[in-house]
């Protein structure tokens, strides 16, 4: 299969560009991770390579499992909170809890494949916010310096 991370970012970008253009509105997790299924098949993916709500090693479910490779955690962000400082704190510990399920998924597998886990936040509210997409750039670029990837949208109109 072809870089799993080109393929995985590419139906990213494809679910935020069906947003605005109105052909898609998540409502819960599950919308996001059908669709995202549906664009990695169209990406060459086979449907027998990508397992939703799977439990991995009995670690617990994840939302995503792409042939091992990646493991994926999706999550809708909050419809009442603005993530103001109070908020932020709450996201900051819902996220860490987050990457600590994914590590214990790696060191507990010592004969898997997986190369990254990636965690995947919707904000059911709309556009993020420009003081929102500040503190996630900042712990996006801490979290790939431990080999984790984040994900966020949608992104703001440029």
């Amino acid at each position: 299969m072809a870089n799993y991370k080109k393929c995985f970012f590419d139906a990213w970008k494809e679910l935020e560009q069906h947003y605005k253009k109105k052909q898609i509105n998540p409502q819960q997790e599950n919308d996001i991770t059908c669709y995202l299924y549906h664009a990695l098949l169209k990406r060459g993916f086979s449907p027998n390579k990508i397992w939703t709500e799977n439990t991995y090693e009995n670690i617990g479910l994840v939302d995503m499992n792409i042939d091992n490779r990646l493991l994926v955690e999706i999550r809708l962000l909050s419809r009442k909170n603005t993530y103001g400082n109070k908020g932020w704190k709450t996201l900051s510990t819902k996220i860490y809890k987050l990457v600590n399920k994914l590590k214990r998924c790696f060191t507990k597998t010592k004969r898997c494949h997986i190369r990254h886990p990636v965690i995947a936040l919707w904000n059911w509210r709309g556009a993020i916010s420009e003081d929102l997409h500040n503190r996630l750039e900042k712990l996006r670029k801490h979290l790939s310096k431990r080999g984790l990837w984040l994900l966020y949208g949608p992104k703001r109109n440029d």
